[in-house]
């Protein structure tokens, strides 16, 4: 059986006439050209269903979403549809806001450790502005959002295949005046074990804000969680449509849609997505579908041919604790600046050594010296050699580079373990030995 994706984002359905309500039927026929076998079609929304999050917005959205699927059960190749959602900034209500979450906002933009002051019954107070979207979701994907308004996943079983969308609600703190670079998403309080199945998996995540969006510190944590989950990433929020297939520096490939604008207030111009996977076969098909004032209908922008679905492949689910986090991040001395009382971290100091590198082959050292100027340079040369010695007088910062070295291989999808003497001595004989060739 096939899966179709059918991409909506940013419908901002508003007040009064809704040109997008029009067009059901059109979105809806869309399916014909790609429905010659049995297929089942996920309606996903990545946010911004409504304009001001208001109960009358949501009630004319659910009309439009309702009539979208009784269309698309009219192609009888279409054995089930199932809407999935999650909310954007849009669909918060602004005007419901209390002090006391801008006033939470503010203090996680100052905390040490935003991540570690964050848990569940903080999301729950940021949240309360997007309650109406909450009722609005669960009258269509029947799911409990009070229990976890954070994330929830969506899974269904297809063929000998586990397909699971991982819903994100990166709006949780979003503000009226949404600014890049502001946004923290705790991944730490996501359990990945959710996701697990004795089937082969296909995980999609699902959120509406790219990661510009989000604190240049905190991003890392999020990417990591993206990148060992997903085959599939789905976004909204900057109404520019696109597709692309990315493939991270360990071969890893993982497919990226961006949503178009689907509607905003009465201008014609209208886009979404389509992909098409038939999992049996390993291969996919995508298309970007624009509105076509003259034709009345929406065509096909970009298509491509039926491509290699490549990341069909099982990845590992692994997300680094708040201990490890804070070891990587922790300076040995404690730095202030001092227009800043928060105590310095390693990314706020940490710059890339000029380091001499000599190759050794059966013992013997080259005489031969290759300077490295970065860390990009410095991991290549670990990945080639996978045994590599630093080297460096008392107070040089080795300890500093070893951190930025696992921070940086947590960011491309390695799980490194960061060791030092006193963990060896812990082990008791089993750790002498390497505590001796440390000492």
């Amino acid at each position: 059986m096939r899966v179709i994706i059918l991409y909506l984002s940013d419908i901002h359905i508003g007040k009064g006439a809704n040109l997008i309500t029009t067009r059901v039927k059109n979105i809806a026929d869309v399916l014909n050209s790609y429905t010659a076998e049995e297929s089942t079609c996920f309606l996903t929304i990545s946010g911004d269903i409504a304009n001001f999050g208001k109960s009358s917005e949501y009630d004319i959205a659910y009309d439009f979403i309702y009539e979208l699927v009784e269309e698309i059960r009219t192609n009888k190749q279409i054995k089930e549809v199932y809407p999935v959602l999650v909310p954007g900034n849009h669909d918060c209500d602004f005007d419901i806001e209390k002090s006391t979450r801008r006033d939470l906002i503010k203090l996680l933009g100052i905390a040490e450790d935003p991540l570690e002051a964050i848990d569940i019954d903080y999301v729950q107070h940021l949240t309360n502005i997007q309650q109406e979207f909450f009722k609005f979701a669960e009258k269509l994907d029947g799911l409990n959002h009070e229990i976890n308004r954070l994330y929830w996943i969506h899974g269904q079983d297809i063929d000998e295949y586990r397909l699971n969308f991982l819903c994100l609600n990166t709006a949780w703190m979003s503000q009226k005046k949404e600014e890049q670079g502001k946004l923290v998403f705790p991944a730490h309080l996501i359990n990945l074990n959710q996701l697990e199945s004795d089937k082969p998996s296909i995980n999609i995540s699902l959120f509406h804000h790219p990661e510009n969006w989000f604190n240049a510190q905190h991003l890392r944590y999020f990417k990591n969680l993206i990148q060992t989950t997903s085959n599939i990433v789905i976004t909204g929020h900057e109404h520019d449509i696109d597709m692309q297939t990315n493939i991270s520096i360990t071969g890893k490939i993982q497919e990226n849609m961006q949503g178009g604008l689907l509607q905003y207030g009465k201008k014609a111009n209208s886009s979404f997505n389509v992909e098409i996977l038939d999992i049996k076969k390993g291969i996919q098909k995508k298309a970007l579908l624009v509105w076509d004032n003259k034709e009345n209908l929406y065509i096909p922008e970009d298509e491509t041919d039926w491509l290699s679905f490549s990341s069909l492949e099982t990845k590992h689910s692994y997300t680094p604790t708040k201990e490890y986090r804070r070891q990587l991040n922790r300076l040995d001395v404690q730095l202030t600046h001092p227009n800043n009382l928060k105590l310095l971290e390693m990314e706020d100091v940490y710059i890339d050594p000029s380091l001499d590198v000599s190759y050794a082959k059966k013992g013997i050292i080259s005489k031969t010296t290759v300077t490295i100027n970065n860390i990009n340079q410095l991991l290549k040369a670990i990945k080639e050699c996978r045994k590599v010695i630093i080297l460096g007088n008392k107070y040089f910062g080795k300890t500093l580079l070893l951190k930025k070295i696992c921070k940086t291989l947590l960011e491309e999808d390695y799980i490194p373990l960061l060791c030092n003497e006193k963990g060896f001595s812990k082990l008791g004989t089993w750790g002498a030995p390497i505590k001796d060739t440390t000492s």
